[in-house]
């Protein structure tokens, strides 16, 4: 990825956000710095993909430009895990590895346009990660999460919060700050159910031990709780179709070249089902109790299409309630929907909870244990 060649530093990037990107950061006295904006004139792109999302840049700084400098190595997998290939420092017409550094240390000179959305995510994507994890820790579970966005948050969102600020524009910044926020929130919200139960979390017919399996579209549950109303399943990101129908039917329409035709798939922040369900060939739709879609900011036309599909999928059984949890306020929503709980400020802050988080609590008991079989 970088190399000495004829008196120039060659450095290649590969731009393509978070799902294969590559970057390099140059350590100056206000903080690290993109490569790219240091170095911009001196790049050439050397390809586009074919839709422009993927792009490989090559860079040919003379060494004078770069002597004594140090150099940050970021990387993302193609399934957007993150990795740190290391340090480096050009001295006297060599580049030499300087090992590793402690990454939640790294001060990002910011942009500017990304404070907001940084600010959020320290006042509350942090503490509900943290929340999240001791309430689904609190059902006597471990937790297994397989997506890397998921895994970041559960683990470390300190660390999340580093991994956002590696995007080299204060755009995908945003983007990826913004996406950690809305997926705590999720995850908040779904170990509020577990806390409104006082459940316990029960092994899987597979396991000798309770854990939480967090995975997107899985055909399996998230957990299994038993409660003194009963016991429920919890799914996670519940696709209404088998999710590789689904992809499958993404790519065909993909190479025929079709347009995107709205909302081709359901999938709800959160599905509680009645008893156990511990495959999704015994998912019948008939014993959804609770379905839950997480706001974390106002509705845009795209959530109220999802909304009215859930509404028409999960509406047709009676007794399923439907409830949308605002990270703030609703804004327009209470206007735009009904038959649908609306809840603001379900949240956890620095301060603590939100005061709209027991009014969800109470929201969860009334349509899991009043009717219960």
């Amino acid at each position: 990825m970088l190399r000495i060649e004829d008196g120039y530093l060659v450095v290649y990037e590969e731009h393509a956000g978070s799902r294969g990107g590559d970057y390099f950061y140059v350590e100056q006295p206000e903080g690290l710095i993109p490569f790219c904006k240091l170095y911009g004139r001196y790049a050439k792109l050397e390809f586009v993909s074919r839709k422009g999302r993927r792009k490989t840049y090559v860079y040919r700084v003379p060494l004078a430009q770069v002597e004594g400098k140090a150099l940050y190595h970021f990387g993302f997998t193609n399934s957007g895990g993150f990795y740190f290939r290391g340090r480096y420092r050009v001295v006297g017409g060599s580049v030499i590895e300087e090992g590793t550094a402690s990454l939640k240390s790294l001060k990002f000179m910011l942009f500017g346009r990304e404070r907001p959305a940084l600010r959020m995510y320290e006042e509350y994507g942090i503490p509900m990660a943290l929340e999240a994890r001791r309430l689904m820790q609190k059902t006597g579970a471990k937790i297994v999460a397989s997506g890397p966005r998921v895994y970041d948050l559960l683990t470390d969102p300190e660390l999340a919060k580093v991994v956002s600020l590696i995007m080299p524009t204060w755009q995908g910044r945003v983007k990826a700050l913004d996406a950690m926020l809305k997926t705590a929130h999720e995850l908040y919200v779904m170990a509020l159910i577990t806390d409104a139960l006082k459940a316990r979390a029960r092994p899987l017919p597979w396991s000798s031990e309770p854990y939480w399996a967090l995975e997107f579209a899985s055909d399996y549950p998230s957990v299994i709780l038993d409660s003194e109303c009963g016991t429920f399943t919890i799914w996670y990101q519940f696709s209404t179709k088998p999710w590789f129908n689904v992809v499958r039917e993404a790519i065909v329409e993909w190479i025929r070249g079709g347009e995107k035709r709205g909302i081709q798939h359901v999938v709800p922040d959160i599905v509680v089902f009645e008893g156990e369900v511990v495959d999704r060939r015994e998912v019948s739709f008939n014993r959804v109790k609770l379905v839950i879609e997480a706001k974390h900011k106002e509705l845009s036309l795209v959530d109220l299409e999802q909304l009215n599909a859930y509404a028409e999928i999960f509406r047709r059984p009676k007794g399923v309630t439907l409830v949308v949890p605002f990270l703030k306020g609703a804004g327009r929503a209470r206007g735009l929907l009904r038959d649908v709980y609306i809840v603001e400020h379900v949240n956890y802050s620095r301060g603590g909870p939100g005061h709209g988080v027991n009014e969800f609590r109470a929201i969860v008991k009334r349509a899991l244990c009043d009717n219960a079989s």
